[in-house]
Order: C-alpha cells, then sequence, then structure tokens
C-alpha cells in the first residue's frame, strides 16, 4: 500500500513540474498553441490539461496567454 501512496506522490510531483514548465512556455512565448506546449510537455487530452493548470495556476492556460499578450 505505501508503495502506491508514494508512486501517486511521486506522479503527483512529475505532473506539478510539467504544469509549472507549461506555465513558463505559456508566459515566455504567447504566440505558440497551448496545445502544442501541452502536447509537447505530454498532455494528451487538452480539457484535463486545462483543468489541472486552472487548478494549480488558478487562471486557465487561456487566461495567462491573454495575460501576457495585454502586457
Amino acid at each position: 500500500r505505501s508503495t502506491r501512496k508514494e508512486s501517486s506522490a511521486a506522479s503527483d510531483v512529475y505532473k506539478r513540474q510539467r504544469l509549472e514548465r507549461a506555465h513558463g512556455a505559456i508566459v515566455q512565448d504567447p504566440s505558440r498553441s497551448i496545445a502544442e506546449i501541452a502536447l509537447g510537455l505530454g498532455f494528451t487530452n487538452m480539457g484535463r490539461f486545462s483543468q489541472y493548470f486552472q487548478n494549480a495556476f488558478g487562471q486557465s492556460p487561456l487566461d495567462v496567454k491573454n495575460a501576457v499578450r495585454r502586457r
């Protein structure tokens, strides 16, 4: 049982790292598509990616992209 918990915790850490990389990529180059960024980081379900992103950062990927473009 502890192996499952450890595995789940490790996958959560890895997912968080990928989300942080996605956030950084959106901020760094808002001309890239969100789908391109997400797919490049291994997210294959765009709806789930957007949900994870929203939960992690309190904004959708598109909201972040639009905020960067308005700067």
